[in-house]
């Protein structure tokens, strides 16, 4: 008799996806020390419940909507198409590592991704700037619409 496994494991959050992108050579335990103490960090910081603060960063950071970029005839369009979860989970993680990369500073990953996540919180930095060029792009080219088949 074969058992079915429960709905509540088959599910992949936004908290084990940040964890499978910061683990590397299969050191899980690390990832999760860096990602619960970054949050930790944060939370002390504002004086709001870790719960919160993660939940605020997903919020202000993931995207409903992304442009891609479609050929047709020769021309190439910018057309905006829905976002779906694991796809959203995917652009926030991504995001969070990219900046964590591009940060030269000589401190440890907990102070780094524990700066982006405060930013996007508190609504400051380059990362907002980012995120509103997307939407005025996304504005933009939607017109281009109808060409989403």
């Amino acid at each position: 008799m074969v058992l079915k496994k429960h709905n509540i494991y088959m599910k992949k959050t936004i908290y084990t996806n940040l964890l499978g992108c910061i683990t590397k050579n299969g050191k899980k335990v690390k990832a999760k020390k860096i990602l619960t103490s970054a949050l930790l960090d944060v939370s002390t910081s504002l004086d709001v419940p870790v719960s919160k603060v993660f939940l605020n960063f997903v919020r202000k950071s993931g995207s409903i909507v992304e442009l891609k970029k479609v050929k047709l005839r020769k021309n190439i369009h910018f057309i905006p198409f829905p976002v779906k979860k694991k796809r959203r989970y995917f652009l926030i993680s991504k995001e969070l590592l990219n900046y964590k990369d591009m940060n030269k500073k000589r401190v440890s990953t907990v102070t780094k991704i524990s700066e982006q996540i405060k930013s996007f919180i508190v609504k400051r930095g380059n990362n907002l700037d980012k995120k509103k060029q997307i939407i005025n792009n996304i504005v933009s080219n939607r017109s281009n619409i109808h060409y989403r088949w």
